[in-house]
């Protein structure tokens, strides 16, 4: 019993999200009808009040979700309503029918005096929607459409469909007055390119370099000082045409030739430094960078550094084979 209550209230949601709907076709003050004045009504402030002329292109049954101090249907689809001259606006009811708001003239509705409400009226129409995977989320005007079918009035609606791991697709439907079908195909969102290591060239002049994440990192040099420090100097460039903020942190280490490990004490780019956690810079596109990373204790045994890893919040770039000098 629970699921066939859940089916049907499913289903009326459905109904109201893709309802059949109202279109004003005139709204003014209608000076030539005295109904206000020959019949009058009072509001609950002992005004008179104002009467609202509704005539519909269909003949079809309005009510008004404002309070109304007397309701006369003059012929199939043609209303009058007395409703209070303190309303801000007014809001159009009837089955099948998404709710109308109209709002009240400039200077607002005037006691006593009669409005002129002309509606048509749009049918909704069979809309197929089919998309490529099929457990892709589709929503059109905001609300989840959960069937590939569903009914929409004609006019122009958003589209948004949507899947983890797929790009997104944002966009219009030019609805008509006859059933229409629209295909789609997501694209997969493709991945980040791995890091492109660019090993030394025999000749000794040339130093690692690595490329990745639209960074390039260059060895300028490797050196160990008296003290017993090892200090890496590396030129960092933005190959982006756009800048771009790196943070650097402090999980840079590196690995010597006989397996041990060392992290990086004291990191350095351009005028700014950190031996902590963080190290953020933004990096100039096509401007290169100097980037400094100085290792405490490094014992003179160790000749040379088997592995680089130069880490920051969201990637990490290897490089290999470094000598100390």
């Amino acid at each position: 019993m629970k699921l066939v209550k859940g089916c049907f209230v499913l289903l009326l949601a459905a109904c109201v999200l893709f309802a059949r709907e109202f279109v004003v076709l005139e709204f003014r003050e209608l000076s030539s009808d005295f109904k206000a004045q020959t019949d009058p009504e009072l509001d609950m402030d002992m005004n008179y009040s104002t009467v609202l002329r509704v005539e519909s292109t269909r003949a079809v049954d309005i009510s008004l979700l404002e309070k109304t101090y007397r309701t006369e249907k003059i012929s199939s689809g043609k209303f009058y309503f007395y409703i209070s001259s303190r309303e801000k606006g007014i809001t159009l009811q009837s089955a099948a029918y998404e709710d109308l708001k109209v709002d009240a003239p400039n200077r607002g509705f005037k006691a006593g005096t009669v409005y002129f409400l002309r509606l048509d009226t749009r049918d909704d129409v069979d809309v197929t929607i089919n998309v490529t995977p099929e457990d892709a989320v589709i929503r059109v005007n905001g609300k989840r459409w959960i069937n590939p079918t569903n009914k929409l009035v004609p006019g122009v609606h958003e589209l948004e469909i949507s899947l983890d791991g797929y790009q997104t697709i944002r966009g219009k439907l030019q609805i008509d007055n006859r059933p229409a079908t629209f295909n789609y195909n997501l694209l997969k969102i493709a991945a980040p390119p791995p890091p492109v290591s660019v090993p030394s060239a025999p000749n000794t002049t040339s130093q690692p370099v690595v490329e990745g994440y639209d960074v390039r990192f260059e060895i300028q040099s490797c050196k160990r000082m008296p003290d017993g420090k090892v200090v890496i100097k590396l030129q960092v460039m933005n190959l982006s045409p756009d800048d771009q903020d790196i943070n650097f942190i402090g999980r840079t280490r590196f690995f010597d030739d006989q397996g041990r490990e060392f992290a990086a004490n004291l990191r350095q780019i351009g005028n700014k430094s950190s031996a902590h956690y963080h190290l953020e810079h933004r990096l100039i596109s096509g401007v290169p960078t100097t980037f400094t990373l100085t290792f405490n204790d490094i014992p003179r045994s160790s000749q040379s550094i088997s592995l680089l890893e130069l880490a920051t919040a969201n990637w990490t770039l290897p490089m290999r084979n470094i000598a100390i000098e």
